[in-house]
């Protein structure tokens, strides 16, 4: 039997499947199908519960449950269940379940729905109103206070190019939503109101005062390091000294100076601190009369960049030749001595005079 808030049915099913036995065999199905429900609030006290199922299985009837109690049962596969005087404005959840000719019952999920509100009381549709917010980069975060009799909440957002896009959101008060994928450093609007059903069917309150919000924009980056400056000479013979540095803002990370000799990397240096930023220097040993190529790399800085000098010629490496002192003439016309294989020592000194 059903309740009072119910319809009256006819049990049509059984009808069906007694005939269906007699003329083709008894059907067999899976006996563990669920309805599928929907639920629907149409008046302050009135919600319609609305269920399919296939009927096949040995489906004996079927019963509508409304949590915490009341109900009923139907017995048409395809049916509709409205339970009445019921409290306005409340939250009822009900779920519906096929019994089987075992007795088991194959229930489906419990479905809610929210009864209208009372026509003697007017709803309150009053928009949610943004009472504070948080930015990053990329997103921003509005947190609203108390809301209004709706359903749902929508949240529509836009930036200073005329995009814009709209959220779905629970009813909740004081809630929050971040939205997120955000330019930064734009500059957005936000605004929300209540959406929900009533009487006439659904609708929406009034958009709430707009609210301009920046994101946060990008840190600023620290400038990249300076083409490193470098100068090439020869101290001594056979030693070429480079000395050079680098102007960078954040030292920080790990700092190296690459030494290129004819385009070719010699060394490694370790940077030392110097004026607006970090230095080096480096020997090199060369064969006397050759002539190289230098050019320092940085690598380093935040993030890590390569920066390169210019190509600086080194200078060639000599000996100072001290000149050869004159030598006595009449050296010149003295013999050899073959026997001591050498040559006799001349008289007199370097400076071209006779010793006495």
């Amino acid at each position: 039997m059903l309740c009072r808030r119910g319809r009256q049915a006819t049990p049509t099913l059984a009808i069906l499947a007694g005939l269906a036995s007699i003329f083709f065999g008894t059907v067999t199905a899976d006996a563990s199908e669920a309805p599928s429900v929907s639920v629907q609030a149409n008046a302050p006290g009135w919600i319609t519960v609305t269920y399919s199922h296939s009927g096949t299985g040995g489906v004996q009837w079927y019963q509508i449950e409304r949590q915490g109690g009341g109900g009923g049962n139907l017995y048409s596969p395809n049916g509709q269940f409205t339970d009445t005087h019921l409290t306005p404005n409340t939250l009822y959840s009900y779920r519906v379940c096929a019994i089987y000719e075992s007795g088991d019952p194959a229930c489906s999920g419990w479905v809610s729905a929210k009864t209208l509100p009372d026509p003697g009381k007017p709803a309150n549709y009053d928009p949610p109103i943004v009472i504070d917010h948080q930015v990053a980069t990329d997103s921003i975060k509005v947190t609203w206070g108390k809301t209004g009799d709706y359903d749902k909440i929508l949240a529509r957002i836009e930036d200073d190019r005329g995009n814009n896009s709209q959220r779905d959101l629970p009813n909740t008060p004081n809630g929050s939503h971040i939205f997120n994928g955000l330019r930064s450093g734009a500059r957005y609007k936000v605004i929300l109101k209540g959406c929900g059903n009533s009487l006439l069917g659904s609708g929406c309150g009034p958009w709430s005062p707009a609210v301009f919000i920046t994101t946060a924009a990008p840190p600023r980056q620290p400038p990249p390091p300076s083409k490193p400056t470098l100068t090439v000479s020869a101290p001594q013979p056979g030693a070429v000294a480079l000395e050079f540095a680098v102007k960078i803002a954040v030292a920080s990370g790990e700092n190296k100076f690459l030494v290129y000799r004819d385009h070719k990397e010699i060394a490694t240096v370790n940077p030392r601190s110097a004026i607006n930023g970090l230095g080096g220097s480096y020997n090199d040993t060369v064969q006397l009369w050759e002539q190289h190529r230098y050019q320092v790399c940085f690598l380093g800085g935040s993030p890590t960049v390569k920066v390169c000098s210019d190509t600086v010629p080194g200078p060639a490496p000599s000996i100072e030749v001290q000149p050869r002192p004159p030598i006595d003439s009449d050296v010149l016309t003295r013999p050899a001595r073959p026997d001591l294989g050498v040559v006799p020592k001349p008289r007199g000194d370097f400076t071209g005079r006779k010793k006495p």
